[in-house]
């Protein structure tokens, strides 16, 4: 399955998307208590979280310091990365696509995709796809994921542990259950079925 040496990957791809130059720290570990960004999931919240990190940054012109947070979830059915940018105002965002996002995560060269779907989280679009492939002999079954907009950009994966695809209806469910701060507020705490 992927390894939580992803989380460091993510940073170095996430950043450069802002359009003023920003000065960062190193993303270092934080007490996954200390982090902004969870899932709203029976199940996982807090307690899932195997690894949270947080990097901050200012901007050149001095108009405001930028976080980026990111935390790696594992229980018994499934694992999943998300991070989470926010800049210090609005950016026009230099929009990678899905497929790269899905590259930086998994460098496996039989990766089949699925068809795209869009999910609305409060303001967020997030555009999410289907992907397998096979490694060590054991088919692997995740949903990519990535939204912008205005101060925000969000993007990872939730892979199944077992060879069962997670479903549509459980990425929508997940991907609504994001939370971050007041920027993504679930309406309700769900449940992921067990693929």
């Amino acid at each position: 399955m992927v390894k939580a040496w992803v989380i460091a990957v993510g940073l170095g791809a996430l950043v450069p998307t802002a359009v003023l130059a920003q000065t960062w720290s190193e993303a270092k570990p934080i007490n996954k208590d200390e982090s902004p960004l969870e899932l709203k999931l029976q199940g996982w919240g807090k307690a899932a979280i195997k690894t949270a990190r947080q990097a901050i940054g200012e901007t050149d012109d001095r108009r405001g310091t930028s976080y980026f947070h990111s935390v790696f979830y594992q229980n018994q059915s499934y694992e999943a990365y998300v991070s989470f940018h926010e800049a210090a105002h609005f950016v026009n965002w230099n929009q990678n696509t899905i497929q790269n996002i899905t590259k930086r995560y998994f460098k496996e060269d039989d990766i089949e995709f699925g068809s795209y779907i869009d999910v609305d989280h409060g303001r967020a679009d997030y555009r999410t796809i289907p992907l397998k492939f096979t490694k060590n002999g054991k088919a692997v079954n995740c949903w990519t994921f990535r939204a912008y907009w205005d101060r925000f950009s969000s993007d990872g994966y939730l892979c199944s542990r077992t060879s069962t695809p997670a479903s549509e209806a459980i990425i929508r469910t997940f991907i609504t259950h994001i939370a971050y701060k007041t920027v993504l507020e679930p309406k309700d705490e769900a449940a992921l079925p067990t693929p």
